[in-house]
């Protein structure tokens, strides 16, 4: 888990360094092969774990964070049956299961579909890891959150300034980071959707969610 946890560290070092080299001349920043490099044909049933899920979320709201270089970027190679690179796993005849997506293929899907328009600063506790936007007409803040911690929940309560929040919906996968998706149990990971009641959301430890709020 630490290791996973770690990892998104050399991700903003690496486009940090790259960002001072090319942001003088106004250039546009594209990422390939941003995924984890384990050696071994199979590349390990780790990348599998829900651990290596929260990792990869991290990786992304880094990416979010360096939008304003970072035109293009990818973290998994796209399917195959047996590269635990891949965002799709695709069946073989002998499993006989559903194509199912492995946890970066997860956490790409839920920000995707849960994303604004405009980047918005956000601050948030030392083990919580967001990244805010808002949508084009103004009307709808998105949190992308990350708790790093296996063991206590946080609770977020969004504080958003002059705007007052009607609403708010999570979107969320919770499991246990050493839990692993397979051809037995390929909807392990499917985000839940939970209707916030109060002003707060308890994000549970070692969950990757998605806080949609909708302004007055």
């Amino acid at each position: 888990m630490e290791i996973f946890m770690n990892a998104c560290h050399s991700l903003k070092e690496k486009i940090d360094k790259v960002r001072a080299e090319v942001k003088p001349y106004g250039k546009k920043l594209a990422m390939t092969e941003g995924h984890f490099a384990i050696d071994g044909k199979y590349r390990c049933t780790a990348l599998s774990s829900w651990a290596c899920g929260v990792s990869y979320a991290r990786m992304l709201m880094i990416q979010e964070h360096a939008s304003d270089v970072l035109e293009i970027s990818t973290l998994a190679d796209f399917c195959g049956n047996n590269w635990q690179n891949n965002a799709v796993i695709i069946p073989t005849p002998v499993t006989r299961c559903d194509a199912y997506l492995q946890p970066v293929g997860q956490v790409m899907k839920l920000f995707r579909h849960h994303i604004g328009k405009y980047y918005l600063p956000v601050e948030t506790d030392d083990h919580v890891d967001a990244c805010a936007s808002i949508s084009e007409d103004g009307k709808t803040v998105y949190l992308h959150l990350a708790n790093t911690c296996n063991h206590c929940p946080a609770v977020i309560k969004p504080e958003l300034d002059d705007m007052e929040i009607a609403s708010m919906t999570a979107y969320e996968i919770a499991a246990d980071p050493t839990e692993e998706i397979g051809p037995m149990n390929v909807h392990v990971f499917d985000d839940k959707k939970i209707d916030v009641e109060g002003d707060s959301y308890t994000l549970p430890a070692a969950a990757v969610a998605v806080l949609e709020i909708t302004i007055k």
